[in-house]
């Protein structure tokens, strides 16, 4: 005979049972349940709010939204009871230029990594490589590659 572990007997037992409950919420309501399912990438993030403003306009009840990257950020907010309208409000008042900058400003890095940052200076931007001075830190600053007064 087959020996099922105790957890997976469990597992099992409870995934019958929540599925026959999902069921009889199915037949006792008498319409399907609606998932929507958003995907990532931040220029769909429009097109998402876009469809939750249809759906609304349908009356299409939507029993779960769930999303990755842009399309989690949409369903959280739609989680939340924020209203499509809401969000497209809120998406042309935000700040592009400043969400995509990748360097925050040094007072706000963590100490360590400040540290980290004064220690090892890339070689692009004090203009010295293994191979000596780049020409432009020649031409800019003297032939001898010194910063001027």
């Amino acid at each position: 005979m087959l020996k099922i572990p105790r957890l997976l007997r469990a597992l099992l037992l409870v995934t019958l049972v929540l599925s026959t409950t999902a069921l009889a919420i199915e037949e006792a309501t008498g319409r399907p349940r609606v998932g929507l399912v958003l995907g990532g990438g931040g220029a769909r993030g429009a097109a998402h709010i876009g469809v939750l403003e249809l759906l609304e306009e349908l009356r299409v009840p939507v029993n779960c939204v769930v999303g990755t990257s842009v399309g989690a950020l949409v369903a959280g907010a739609d989680a939340s009871g924020l209203s499509p309208a809401k969000m497209r409000t809120e998406l042309a008042e935000a700040d592009w230029g400043d969400m995509f900058i990748d360097n925050p400003q040094f007072s706000d890095i963590a100490f360590r990594n400040k540290q980290i940052q004064r220690r090892y200076i890339p070689g692009s931007e004090t203009r010295v490589y293994a191979e000596g001075i780049s020409r432009f830190a020649i031409d800019r600053f003297g032939a001898e590659g010194q910063y001027p007064d």
